[in-house]
């Protein structure tokens, strides 16, 4: 009797080990996700969106600005 109940406190004792081990790893896990998935599921990049406009070579291609030849 006592050799069963000291070997049932030894599984109880690795379940116990093994059940924080799976909390720390779940923990740690979860907080890995949380830092990397805005950045892995975020569609938004206003940078491949911006637009200044024409420069000065197109508006002078263009002929919408005096090129400076013309001027002098």
């Amino acid at each position: 009797m006592a050799l069963h109940m000291m070997a049932t406190a030894a599984v109880s004792d690795e379940f116990a080990l093994f059940t924080t081990f799976a909390r720390e790893i779940r923990q740690r896990l979860g907080a890995v996700i949380a830092v990397r998935a805005p950045g892995i599921f975020d569609s938004y990049h206003p940078e491949l969106h911006y637009m200044r406009g024409p420069g000065p070579k197109w508006r002078e291609k263009h002929g919408l600005v005096p090129s400076k030849s013309t001027l002098s």
